[in-house]
């Protein structure tokens, strides 16, 4: 059936969840920074809650770019730190990019 191929969330939280990334997403996009970083936020609430580590260090990276676009290096860093964690435990594939994104953060704080 191809309804069995597509990857859909199975409860209504990680739907809630995932919602309010990309609502925090388009916000981003549009340089609503502060209403991407509570939409960000919320839904890192929902993801640790249900405990989507997977999903939680994508928002954190996310959150981490809204917060250095919105000129909060600090913030940014710490987000990316946040994420940096959760990749390492989990493999995540994002690890590289989260990496690079700190060294350059670091590098411009000097």
């Amino acid at each position: 059936m191809a309804s069995d191929a597509i990857d859909t969330p199975g409860t209504a939280e990680e739907c809630e969840a995932l919602t309010l990334d990309s609502i925090g997403h388009a916000h981003h996009r549009l340089g609503h920074y502060a209403e991407a970083i509570t939409s960000y936020e919320l839904a890192l609430q929902l993801e640790q809650a249900i405990g989507d580590r997977y999903n939680s260090a994508s928002t954190f990276i996310r959150l981490g770019d809204v917060h250095r676009d919105a000129g909060d290096r600090a913030a940014a860093r710490d987000a990316w730190r946040q994420a940096l964690v959760i990749i390492d435990e989990m493999h995540h594939p994002d690890g590289d990019e989260v990496r690079v994104k700190l060294r350059g953060i670091e590098a411009a704080s000097r």
